[in-house]
């Protein structure tokens, strides 16, 4: 079924508003159509209508407000910093159980990290979870943790 004249109208417009140039346009259109067509009057109505529905969600994410945007950066970093964290945790010698065995493998177990965060009365942010930690906290425990190891790196050698 050939698309509709509203979804033409909705199509066009949504175009225009994300400020998509015809060359940007044409291969857009050639993804969704499996490569069949670059031209939007040759779509189908559900080619159309999984275009739309992508170009609404970028339009909807152009549309943040400046506050919402900080914070999703805000908690891209923290993820970021939270992959470091568990790199250096890595690092440190077995007697901190903060893995867990599968196979010759060891696997971070967040769970007795958060055990670990909670209870011990050594924890920087007692009454915290990982994914609780702020961007500050986050940088804190890295260097922390970074500190224990060269502590126990040093004990070891």
């Amino acid at each position: 079924m050939k698309r509709t004249n509203q979804q033409n109208k909705l199509l066009h417009g949504l175009i225009k508003d994300l400020g998509i140039n015809s060359d940007i346009k044409a291969m857009m259109v050639s993804q969704f159509t499996n490569q069949r067509t670059e031209s939007t009057a040759e779509m189908l109505y559900y080619e159309v209508q999984s275009m739309i529905e992508a170009l609404q969600r970028e339009l909807s994410k152009s549309k943040l407000t400046d506050q919402e945007k900080l914070k999703i950066a805000e908690n891209e970093r923290a993820q970021r910093l939270r992959r470091t964290l568990i790199s250096a945790i890595y690092n440190l010698p077995e007697r901190f159980e903060f893995w867990t065995a599968q196979g010759e493998k060891k696997k971070f177990n967040a769970r007795k990290f958060d055990e670990f965060l909670l209870t011990n009365p050594k924890s920087p942010f007692p009454n915290c979870k990982l994914n609780q930690l702020s961007v500050l906290q986050l940088t804190r425990l890295i260097a922390i943790i970074n500190q224990w190891n060269v502590h126990y790196n040093k004990k070891n050698n």
